[in-house]
């Protein structure tokens, strides 16, 4: 029996993507280690210096932006926002402390959730790290709404990205909860994904900061402003993308030889 033109079209883009998935598959991998780092780094440092995080970081900055030949035209709005910064999470130290150790062990936790091998080799330890990932995301996301709604140093910008955020991290775990009682894995998989996904938000918004940082200050653009679009900016990205890869890591249906089976679009990370 020969081939269609829809069938072989069918399988040639099988092959190709799984040949594509391999590059993309370490790529992903190594994008979520650099985000889990960067946020154990950021909890650690705040930990560390709770009171003016922000103020010991600010030398480091000035200094960058001399080597790279840029200044600010109005440091001293600058250092106002700082000084309210840090100011914020010192005043709420217990609340401060339950949102980075919360969502820090999380972040450790992720690797549990996302590693086949573990989930594979380790069922139970990948089950109890779920539920106590579960507890300490609705901690941490609910501390996070706390000082991104009521604190907001962006304004509205910062309240609709938290908000939004926020109620991601809670309604994904809950519903991914629910679906792995039910026995529906893939759904599990799918809404743990996003809630990941959500709590690495701050992450990318770090890492996008700094250039737009770099940028935009020296042009005379507030840090208010340039907080407010780092936080859209990485936001969009990382949940983005991430709806992008659940949605081509969904099983397809592959038709050959006129029978059909159900067939992985790609070999899933997580």
């Amino acid at each position: 029996m020969g081939f269609s033109s829809l069938q072989a079209a069918r399988i040639w883009g099988t092959v190709t993507w799984v040949a594509m998935s391999r590059w993309t598959d370490r790529l992903i991998r190594g994008a979520c280690a650099l985000l889990v780092l960067v946020g154990l780094a950021s909890a650690a440092l705040r930990a560390i210096a709770m009171e003016d995080l922000f103020a010991r970081v600010e030398p480091a900055r000035v200094g960058l932006m001399t080597g790279l030949g840029v200044s600010e035209p109005a440091p001293e709005r600058r250092a106002e926002v700082v000084a309210r910064s840090d100011r914020k999470f010192a005043t709420h130290r217990a609340t401060t402390l339950i949102h980075i150790l919360t969502g820090a062990g999380f972040l450790a936790l992720v690797p549990l959730q996302l590693l086949r091998r573990v989930r594979a080799r380790a069922p139970a330890v990948h089950r109890v790290a779920g539920r106590v990932a579960i507890i300490l995301a609705w901690a941490s996301g609910l501390t996070g709404l706390f000082f991104g709604l009521r604190q907001p140093l962006a304004g509205l910008a910062e309240q609709v990205v938290v908000g939004a955020v926020g109620l991601l991290l809670l309604g994904a775990t809950g519903i991914a909860f629910h679906h792995v009682r039910a026995g529906r894995t893939g759904q599990h998989r799918e809404w743990m994904l996003r809630a990941i996904a959500a709590a690495l938000v701050i992450s990318s918004v770090r890492i996008v900061a700094l250039p737009l940082d770099l940028l935009l200050a020296p042009r005379g653009v507030g840090p208010r402003v340039i907080f407010g679009l780092a936080l859209w900016l990485g936001c969009g990205v990382t949940l983005v993308f991430t709806e992008w890869w659940i949605r081509r890591t969904r099983p397809v249906k592959l038709v050959i030889f006129g029978a059909s089976e159900a067939q992985p679009s790609v070999r899933r990370t997580a």
